[in-house]
């Protein structure tokens, strides 16, 4: 049973020894105190220094003492989303994290603000910019899908400044990436670049949409726009180019050839390159033979 002062100067005294030797690491480190007690209510005081300590982003301090807490409304107020997705929508950024900040400090000074609640909101701030970017035919799952916004959305919920952190975050990665959206020709350079590389391997519309965390049909439409021919002829026709090139160059194997043009299906290579040639992989082999003796003599 320590003297209450005496026990509050070597605590935080420990805390300010440990933020010190811990130096710039990012931590948010709390220390929760409970009260002198019994053997029997040691484990209700346990819970309630856990509860304590799960409310602490609306308490500044760093050492919380049980004999001074006070519960927290853990009624989660729903902020003013559509105003917040008006100011997303016409790039108003720096207003929407103004007005984000706001309602952390009005839930801060009316005590409310604890991890549930804040959880809440990273939750909703977190709807909100996904469906915006969807609403865009962005595939926000997969543009965020990465270890550092797991990393920051984990932290997001522990204070009011790492969920401002949070939703910096989730701004400027959907700000970034909407202006590309808007430059279709770099997407579709970066698709078309991927396919000049990689035509010979199994690609579908869906592998090319999760390059650049885009709808497959949008996809496959700005592509088309863009280049003149869906993303299917642009493949066949590397495809063909390259068996066309084997074929008048080597004499592989016409069924070699056809897996290494990215054809698994002998018969389906077959059909395919005699619909974009108008013969069959080995009358093209041929004809290519006798133009050669041709040019020779």
């Amino acid at each position: 049973n320590s003297d209450p002062d005496v026990l509050r100067r070597d605590v935080e005294r420990f805390m300010a020894f440990f933020m010190e030797g811990m130096g710039k690491a990012e931590l948010n480190v709390l220390c929760g105190v409970g009260m002198w007690s019994t053997a029997n209510l040691v484990y209700e005081d346990v819970s309630c220094i856990y509860t304590m300590m799960y409310e602490s982003p609306r308490n500044k301090k760093k050492v919380l003492y049980l004999q001074e807490y006070e519960p927290v409304s853990m009624m989660y107020e729903v902020p003013d989303l559509k105003n917040w997705w008006d100011m997303m929508k016409y790039g108003q950024t720096g207003e929407l994290k103004e007005a984000v900040e706001r309602y952390l400090d009005i839930l801060a000074g009316q005590q409310k603000l604890s991890s549930r609640n804040l959880q809440q909101l990273g939750l909703d701030l977190t709807q909100m910019v996904y469906s915006w970017l969807g609403s865009m035919n962005i595939y926000a799952h997969m543009l965020f899908d990465n270890e550092e916004n797991n990393k920051i959305y984990g932290r997001a919920a522990l204070s009011s400044h790492n969920m401002m952190q949070y939703l910096e975050y989730l701004l400027s990665k959907a700000m970034e990436y909407k202006d590309v959206v808007e430059r279709p020709h770099t997407i579709v350079d970066t698709i078309r670049d991927y396919m000049d590389h990689h035509f010979q391997e199994n690609l579908s519309r869906d592998d090319l949409s999760r390059l650049v965390f885009l709808n497959p049909d949008y996809l496959s439409r700005l592509f088309k726009k863009e280049m003149g021919l869906s993303i299917s002829s642009y493949l066949i026709h590397k495809r063909i180019d390259l068996a066309k090139e084997l074929l008048s160059t080597t004499r592989t194997p016409v069924s070699v050839i056809s897996s290494q043009a990215g054809y698994d299906n002998f018969a389906y290579f077959t059909k395919v390159f005699k619909e974009k040639t108008g013969m069959s992989p080995n009358e093209y082999r041929k004809n290519c033979q006798s133009a050669d003796r041709k040019d020779k003599r």
